[in-house]
């Protein structure tokens, strides 16, 4: 019987310890963070199932603790290499993405700084044309009022010039009829009459 008994526990330690290591390993591989820990452990559970199974086969007992924890271990390092394959794949595509997020943004950048330079280039061009007509408007206004001012001071000279001939025409008239006034008196005094 012990020879029985002992051919039937052939493996099974093994198989316990791959078992064990294959159901942490299921556990860890769907924790983000211990993906890494479920690799390692999936590794160790097929590795000590492996054993157990050889070691069963030879004696021919129970292989069927270290064959389900060389299953779990397998199904735990591929569940995990899979899940980081594709967490890599979406962050490369999210990469990529960003990057062309970030190169069309920076061609928009670009489009707008060349917009915002030929606006500015043309306030500036449209500017100097206001102030060169502003300056050209005050340079024929200044010169209309200059122009104004000479003639309006020719003709206050002129109308000067007429005033005194006239008051001294007007004085030299009233000089004479004072003269006559007084010669006409003097012979209206000097009359008998």
């Amino acid at each position: 019987m012990e020879t029985q008994s002992n051919k039937s526990k052939a493996g099974e330690a093994m198989g316990i310890v791959g078992l064990v290591t294959g159901i942490l390993a299921i556990i860890a591989s769907f924790i983000p963070c211990f993906g890494i820990f479920a690799i390692g452990l999936g590794i160790i559970a097929v590795i000590f199932g492996a054993i157990g199974r050889s070691q069963a086969k030879k004696v021919e007992g129970n292989s069927t603790l270290p064959l389900s924890g060389m299953i779990l271990g397998i199904v735990a390092t591929v569940f995990t290499i899979v899940w980081y394959i594709t967490v890599i794949s979406s962050a490369a595509s999210g990469i990529n993405n960003a990057i062309d997020v970030m190169e069309e943004l920076d061609n928009q950048i670009e489009k707008t700084s060349d917009e915002m330079e030929k606006s500015i280039n043309n306030s500036s061009s449209g500017l100097n044309d206001v102030i060169n007509e502003t300056s050209s408007g005050l340079e024929k206004s200044i010169d209309a009022s200059s122009n104004a001012f000479e003639k309006s001071t020719e003709a206050m000279q002129k109308v000067m010039e007429e005033s005194t001939k006239a008051m001294e025409d007007a004085m030299e008239q009233s000089a004479k009829a004072v003269e006559e006034f007084n010669e006409a008196w003097e012979k209206a005094i000097d009359s008998p009459f």
